[in-house]
């Protein structure tokens, strides 16, 4: 009966130990990843994207990224990080925001890496 009974513990241990092992490690996309236009879940997720300033000009900045540019929209509420900052060309940014319908990546935060 005790025989039974520390079988029966034993392997009910094993599977509970082998259905709560971690699941396979999540693949999170590269640095500056851009999803593309027809990307599903548009102003819904969060993103960020980095790369280089090539242009600013106002409310519209571009970064370079993996050798492409990718249009990046300001607006009044965009927070600039260190606060103060004045975006010029050759700055190493990132910027948190989201995908509109068009491809264009709506800036929420704005933050200088270099």
């Amino acid at each position: 009966m005790i025989r039974k009974l520390l079988t029966v513990l034993t392997f009910g241990t094993i599977a509970l130990a082998g259905s709560l092992a971690p699941a396979a490690a999540q693949q999170y996309p590269p640095v500056g990843y851009v999803p593309p236009p027809h990307y599903d879940r548009t102003f819904r997720d969060f993103h960020h994207v980095q790369g280089w300033v090539t242009s600013f000009n106002g409310f519209d900045l571009t970064v370079r990224i993996h050798g492409v540019g990718q249009p990046v929209n300001l607006h009044q509420g965009t927070i600039l990080r260190p606060l103060g900052l004045t975006i010029v060309p050759g700055m190493l940014v990132r910027a948190d925001g989201y995908f509109n319908g068009n491809g264009l990546f709506v800036a929420e935060q704005i933050t200088l890496i270099r």
